[in-house]
Formats: structure tokens, C-alpha cells, sequence
């Protein structure tokens, strides 16, 4: 049976004793910075968001009416992986992060 111990073993966490079973290591997850934005179909907007991914280090953009051009999402080439359907697509999803994988979920 689980103990609950109100004695944090690191900072800012409780910990669970278990005669049964051994304490596993800690995983620190990885963090991703997001970003949200409507960008209204704007070519301004897009080329602006550009400017600001590249200098914040965004990882995951998710956009609302993005700028396309010939079926194609445009200004953001040096995306990894971008995901969005359609001639017209009303949002799309990229990803700047190597590390990031996309899932389709039907």
C-alpha cells in the first residue's frame, strides 16, 4: 500500500513511498514554447510572425487563417513539418523543433 509523504524529496514536489515497489527516477519533460495567433490571411502578419519566430525560438505555431499563396502556406519555408488541408486552409500547425513529431488524429 502507498504512503503519501507531505515531506517534499526535491523542490516543489510530494513524494510516494512503496514498500512494494521502487521509487522511479524523476523525467524531466521537455518544454516547448507555442504560439496561437489569427493571422487574419494578412501577408503583413505573415512576414512579421516570420521575424518573430526565428528571434524567440518558437517551437509550435499554430495559426488561424494563414497567409497561402497557390495552395501553399507562404513565409515559413524553414518549418520542419507544417500541417494543414486543403487548397485553402483555414489553420495550420508548424513546427520549428526537430525534435517535435506531428500526429494526425482522425
Amino acid at each position: 500500500m502507498a504512503e503519501w509523504s507531505t515531506t517534499p524529496r526535491s523542490r516543489d514536489h510530494a513524494a510516494i513511498r512503496t514498500q512494494d515497489l521502487p521509487l522511479m527516477p524523476r523525467m524531466e519533460p521537455e518544454l516547448y514554447s507555442v504560439l496561437q495567433i489569427n493571422a487574419q490571411g494578412s501577408r503583413l502578419v505573415g512576414s512579421e510572425l516570420k521575424k518573430f519566430v526565428e528571434y524567440h525560438q518558437i517551437d509550435l505555431l499554430c495559426v488561424q487563417e494563414p497567409c497561402f499563396y497557390r495552395g501553399k502556406i507562404i513565409y515559413f519555408t524553414m518549418a520542419t513539418r507544417i500541417a494543414a488541408y486543403g487548397d485553402q486552409p483555414k489553420a495550420a500547425i508548424m513546427c520549428f523543433n526537430k525534435n517535435c513529431q506531428l500526429v494526425e488524429i482522425r
